[in-house]
Parts: C-alpha cells; sequence; structure tokens
C-alpha cells in the first residue's frame, strides 16, 4: 500500500512539473500587476529613426532593463521606420526577450513600416485613440525615385511578421498584409459552441487571395465557420490593393491591439502594481553625441577637407593638421558608435592620407599613389555612411549610395568653391592672414629684409618639392619654405625673396650666372 502511495505521489509530481514546463514552452505572458517596469523611448520625433544607431542603443538599454530585474518591459513607440536590417534584427532581440519578460509595445500616434514590426514583435500592443500601426511594405530609393524592393525583401519580412503573430497571438494573415499589398484577408465567424450559434462566436483569419486560397471546405464544416467579411482588399483582379493599416478601432476590432490607453502614464498607472518601480532607460550621453554628429557629419567632411588645404598652405604651425584629425575623428568616431564604421573603414581612410602625404612630399608628379589615396578615402567615407546591411539586387544599391553620394557631391562642391576662394583670398582673411603665405609686394619685400636681412637674397638648395610649401637648405641650415609662384622640385637651385616668421618665400634660381641672376633680382626688387 505504501509503495501505491509512493509511486502515485511520483507520478502526481512529474505530471505537475511537465505541466509546469509545457505552461514555460508555451511562452505564456504575465499579465501583471508588475513590480519593475523598464520604459524605452523609442520617439521619431526626438530623432530615433530606426537606423543603425538606433539599434545599438536599443539593444543595449533592452540588456540594461533586465539586468536590471524588470518583469515588464515598455517599449513607447512614435516613428515612420527606417532601414530594414536594423528593424528586423531589433524585433528579433525584443521577440527573444519576449519569452522571459513581458514586452508591451505603447503606440502614442504612429508605428508605421519598422516600427509596426517592432510592435509586433512585442507580447502585447496597446494604442491610444490616435494612432495608427501598420504599411510595412519593404521600399528603397533608386536614381529613378521610390520603388517596391524585390521578392526576396518581401518575402523575409513577411515571415518576421509572420513569426511574431504567430508567437504572441495576432491574426497571422493580417500581419502579413501588412507587408504584402497583394494579401486579401477575409474572417470568418467560429461559433463557439458549433451547436449552438447563440452562444457566441470569436473571428478566425485567413487569406482569400490566390496565394493564400482562404479555409478549405474542411475547415469550415469542422469548425462551423459562417458569416465572412473581407478586412484587407488585395491587389488582385484589377484593384490597387492596400496595405493593412488599422486605426485603434479596427486594431481592437481585428485582435491587434489588446487594449486603448489615452497616455503612457495612465498605462503604467494600469499594469504596476501598489510599489511598483519604473525606470526610463534613455539615450547615454554618446549614443546621443554620435546621432548628432551623424547629422552634421558632412560638415565634418568639409571642415576636415579644408582644414587639409591649410596644412598644405601653411606648414609647420600644427592648427590645421590638428583641426583636420578632430573633423575626421569625429567623422569616424560618430559611425563607429553608431555601429556604421570599424576598424577597416579608419585604416583606409589612414592609409589614403598616407598616400597622398606621399605624393605630395616625396614622390614627383601626381600618380598612381596619388590616386590611390584618394580612392581609399573616398570607400573609407563611402563604407563609413552606409550601414553594414544586405542591399537589395540590381538598382538596389542606390537605396544606400545614392543619398550618401548626393550629400557629399554637394559639400564638395561647397569645399572647392572654399578652397579656390581662399586660394586666392587667403592672405586677408583675419587671424589665416597672419598664418598665410603670399607673393611678396615690393614695399612687403622691403619690410621683410628688415626682419630678416641676414637670409633675403641668399640662395640654397630645396631639399624637398616645394607644393608650394617645403624645406630648403640656406645658409647651411635648414629652413621651412614656400614657393613664391608654382611648384619647384627637389634639387632646385633657389633664392630667397622675402621672410615671414620661420617660414621664407623662395624663387626658383634662372639658368644664368649667379651674377646674372642677382642683376635680375635687383630689377626685380
Amino acid at each position: 500500500m505504501n509503495a501505491m502511495n509512493g509511486a502515485l505521489r511520483v507520478i502526481l509530481l512529474v505530471g505537475l512539473a511537465g505541466g509546469l514546463l509545457a505552461y514555460a514552452a508555451r511562452g505564456e505572458p504575465n499579465r501583471g500587476p508588475f513590480k519593475k517596469i523598464a520604459v524605452l523611448h523609442l520617439r521619431e520625433q526626438s530623432g530615433e529613426a530606426i537606423d543603425p544607431s538606433f539599434k545599438a542603443s536599443t539593444l543595449r538599454r533592452l540588456q540594461d532593463a533586465r539586468d536590471w530585474g524588470a518583469d515588464c518591459i515598455v517599449l513607447d513607440i512614435e516613428s515612420y521606420g527606417g532601414y530594414v536590417s536594423a528593424a528586423v534584427e531589433t524585433a528579433d532581440e525584443v521577440f527573444a526577450l519576449g519569452r522571459k519578460i513581458h514586452t508591451v509595445a505603447y503606440v502614442g500616434r504612429k508605428a508605421i513600416s519598422g516600427a509596426a514590426m517592432l510592435s509586433m514583435s512585442c507580447q502585447e500592443i496597446v494604442i491610444s485613440e490616435t494612432a495608427l500601426i501598420g504599411d510595412s511594405q519593404v521600399i528603397y530609393q533608386t536614381g529613378s525615385g521610390i520603388e517596391v524592393a524585390p521578392e526576396k525583401f518581401q518575402t523575409t519580412v513577411a515571415a518576421a511578421f509572420r513569426k511574431y503573430a504567430e508567437g504572441n497571438g495576432y491574426p497571422v494573415a493580417l500581419a502579413e498584409a501588412m507587408v504584402r499589398i497583394e494579401a486579401e484577408v477575409t474572417r470568418y465567424k467560429k461559433p463557439d459552441d458549433p451547436d449552438d450559434v447563440s452562444k457566441g462566436f470569436s473571428w478566425e483569419y485567413y487569406r482569400t487571395d490566390r496565394i493564400g486560397g482562404g479555409p478549405s471546405r474542411g475547415d469550415i464544416e469542422a469548425q462551423g465557420l459562417y458569416d465572412s467579411e473581407i478586412v484587407v482588399r488585395g491587389a488582385e483582379d484589377g484593384n490597387d490593393g492596400e496595405l493593412a493599416t488599422f486605426t485603434p478601432k479596427q486594431a481592437l476590432d481585428y485582435g491587434i491591439a489588446s487594449r486603448t490607453s489615452p497616455t503612457l502614464d495612465q498605462l503604467l498607472e494600469s499594469i504596476g502594481a501598489p510599489d511598483a518601480q519604473i525606470q526610463t532607460f534613455d539615450w547615454n550621453w554618446a549614443e546621443k553625441a554620435s546621432r548628432w554628429l551623424l547629422g552634421i557629419r558632412g560638415w565634418l567632411f568639409l571642415l576636415g577637407i579644408g582644414a587639409l588645404y591649410f596644412a598644405l598652405k601653411v606648414p609647420g604651425t600644427g592648427i590645421p593638421e590638428a583641426l583636420a584629425l578632430v573633423c575626421f575623428g569625429l567623422f569616424f568616431g560618430a559611425s563607429y558608435l553608431a555601429d556604421l564604421a570599424g576598424g577597416l573603414e579608419v585604416a583606409l581612410f589612414i592609409l589614403g592620407v598616407l598616400l597622398l602625404a606621399a605624393e605630395l612630399f616625396v614622390i614627383p608628379g601626381f600618380g598612381v599613389a596619388g590616386f590611390l589615396g584618394l580612392a581609399c578615402i573616398l570607400v573609407s567615407i563611402g563604407m563609413a555612411a552606409v550601414p553594414d546591411a544586405h542591399i537589395p539586387d540590381g538598382t538596389g544599391l542606390g537605396h544606400w549610395l545614392i543619398p550618401v553620394a548626393r550629400d557629399f557631391l554637394i559639400y564638395s562642391a561647397i569645399g572647392i568653391v572654399l578652397v579656390l576662394y581662399l586660394a586666392r583670398n587667403l592672405p586677408s582673411v583675419p587671424f589665416f592672414g597672419r598664418l598665410a603665405l603670399a607673393a611678396p609686394t615690393a614695399g612687403a619685400t622691403m619690410r621683410q629684409e628688415e626682419q630678416a636681412p641676414e637670409l633675403v637674397g641668399t640662395t640654397g638648395v630645396a631639399e624637398t618639392a616645394l607644393r608650394p610649401a617645403g624645406r630648403a637648405l640656406l645658409a647651411g641650415k635648414k629652413h621651412d619654405v614656400v614657393a613664391e609662384t608654382g611648384y619647384i622640385d627637389k634639387g632646385t637651385e633657389v633664392r630667397v625673396v622675402g621672410a615671414r616668421g620661420n617660414v621664407v618665400i623662395v624663387r626658383a634660381v634662372p639658368g644664368a650666372s649667379d651674377s646674372d641672376n642677382a642683376d635680375t633680382e635687383s630689377q626685380a626688387t
């Protein structure tokens, strides 16, 4: 008897454990009340469109919320979407986290495209009375405008929507219709009691276009389906079709949203326990700075190029070199924090600068090294500006490169105009006029002679190519020099025609005798 009782206890315990495991495997959500609620604001009005920097920040904040011990995470969503890859990767993380922690999407005004995907990845969607959700077809930018992305991308995104809908209990057909404009969705009444339809019913949703086909005759008979109605019109049989986009009333009626809430605060109050802790996880200062710098990266590029020009025109001061390093450092630093750039991009840029420097100061002429340097710089900047994502086939490359190329062409044009202006007017620009060197006039030459009489008139040899700046050996000493006009090759005999500070102005000595040169110089002076 005791053995039988012991066996029964074991059976009961095993059965109870199995039931608990099955319950956990189903991922049944904890509907609250919650004691530790984490809030993540994902609102486009604060500049948070879904892009790689958004993804990096959101994933970090989700991990912080989990480490804090949150038993509920609320995503405050308001966005028109953004990059597909960033949206999918972020939504996958939210969906996986929802197997352990209850996740809620609060849609205050809009959750369109990638934002709708992010909402569907949560276990529960709460919507305000003025919001919209849906319209998630994949599109991209081409040279001729906005176009629908290739089928492989529609398939991937539609599959992600189906996965989230199946896992979180949303109507799968409606989720797919947010992506597929050809999808027609019809709902059927399913009686709670097949023998007595007066006892109530629930809705069953089916795709009834050529792909979905609708419920089979066996399903209709087995479930007692009746009274069908089309809720989303597909683009078939000459119809334009519509991407599923739902108002608050429709979202509630169709089972997309669980309820409405006028404000986020009221939602938090309704799901929190009396002693609930509510913690907001926001962008940190580095992420905010990175996002702001990404918005002005074109100006950073322009300022960096201008600083490099100053470095060539005014050697030895260190000011333009430092400014160029700061500008390009901020450019690549912001891209790195936003998960747009890595070590490869930085290494390519440094290699390009070194190749250009070698071409300008070591190798005569402008050849292979110069072109390779420019190519490395342009490629590194392009890679740092374009997300590391799967790029659509064919012209889909334009979705990523056209906006970048357009912006940098505009800034490059501005930079060229600025450089041409400075090349002509740099000496007259306040502050920079004290650093830059201009060709001396007769009066200026006399003043410079008074400043450095021991150098003016002496001859020497150019130790480096002067383009126009470089070094020359004068009176047995090395000096920073600038060619008066044009470029001077290395090894050319030069004569000092003026001086300013620690930099002297030189002119190539004509191919004549020293006395002739002296006479020529005297007459020129």
